[in-house]
């Protein structure tokens, strides 16, 4: 059932911005640096009892807690106002393990809640509500793309439709697999074991890792839970500063990204860093690029133009959200009515 041997014609790049879709819960920008911190504080603080998650992570498989976990734990919530992102915070302490650590914790910590209190995550503990509530999702950017993708064809051919489609997602959160589960499900054959299996075979890559990896116990790859394993999910996030990828996901990402004919950013903000990695993975800009992120930093978008657009400024790249982008373009991009 794999479909890894042919690159898809159709490449989504999802950031932050498209995740907002599935639920006001989900983090954007310096936003999930504020959770962290107030987070770490709830834990952390002085006259705090010092056990919460992250502590009582550390102890029980993290090779015990101490007061070095503690000083880590104070010097990101003291120190992260002062940057745009948690990312950011960690580069500047990266030889200090016990804050990079902490600080992946504390990500794993909040993405796992965000997930948790969307509509999806909290409908996800029974199967049937799980099922009945992807319905409900059908006017957000995925929604739309699985209802408008090669429109003309029957919905029961989705997992053949979904052949040409890839994803390259920055995100740490797991929405875009969960719902595409939930739609092959509701529109073929497949039970819900078929369907996580055919996602896991898709074009999909996340360069930064994501919640719920190959690492720890199954019950880490449960959407819409709260382990406290937290430890072991955070060795399966990386941030955008370390310069450390897989070497397979950065194989996979160039034969996803190096022959599609279409590229969509959705919520991508334009961080060099990104943008340097997906021109240096494959990012073909003989193609169609397109992109829709509201309020990007106007730096970063003229930046990302002069590489997507080396001939001159493109209008393709707007300022304009997600599920907007795809109702309007749905025509030129999937042939839709």
């Amino acid at each position: 059932m794999g479909n890894s041997e042919k690159s898809p014609s159709l490449v989504f790049v999802v950031g932050a911005g498209a995740s907002t879709d599935f639920g006001d819960s989900m983090p954007v920008g310096s936003d999930l640096a504020r959770r962290i911190e107030l987070q770490l504080n709830s834990e952390f603080a002085p006259m705090k009892n010092i056990r919460g998650p992250i502590s009582n992570s550390l102890a029980s498989d993290g090779g015990g807690f101490g007061s070095r976990h503690i000083e880590a734990a104070t010097r990101i919530r003291r120190a992260i106002h002062a940057r745009e992102s948690i990312d950011d915070l960690l580069d500047d302490w990266r030889e200090n393990q016990d804050m990079v650590l902490i600080g992946k914790m504390a990500i794993a910590l909040v993405i796992q809640k965000a997930e948790a209190d969307t509509h999806l995550g909290l409908m996800s503990a029974d199967e049937n509500s799980y099922l009945d509530c992807i319905s409900t999702l059908r006017e957000t950017w995925l929604g739309q793309v699985i209802r408008h993708l090669q429109a003309t064809k029957n919905r029961r051919q989705l997992a053949e439709l979904l052949k040409e489609v890839g994803f390259i997602i920055f995100n740490y959160d797991r929405c875009v697999e969960q719902i595409l589960v939930g739609e092959l499900a509701c529109n073929t054959t497949m039970d819900l074991a078929q369907a996580r299996s055919y996602v896991r075979s898709m074009h999909i890559v996340h360069p930064y890792g994501c919640l719920g990896t190959a690492h720890g116990p199954a019950e880490l790859r449960r959407f819409g839970s709260e382990s406290d394993l937290l430890v072991e999910l955070s060795k399966g996030i990386r941030t955008y500063t370390e310069e450390m990828h897989d070497a397979n996901d950065l194989a996979r990402m160039r034969n996803i990204l190096s022959k599609a004919q279409t590229t969509i950013f959705l919520g991508f903000g334009y961080h060099p860093k990104n943008v340097s990695l997906l021109m240096d993975h494959g990012l073909n800009i003989a193609g169609h690029i397109h992109g829709a992120c509201l309020d990007p930093s106007p730096a970063r978008l003229t930046a990302a133009q002069r590489e997507f657009f080396p001939a001159g400024p493109s209008e393709n790249l707007q300022n304009i959200n997600c599920r907007d982008f795809i109702w309007n373009w749905r025509g030129p991009l999937f042939g839709a009515t």
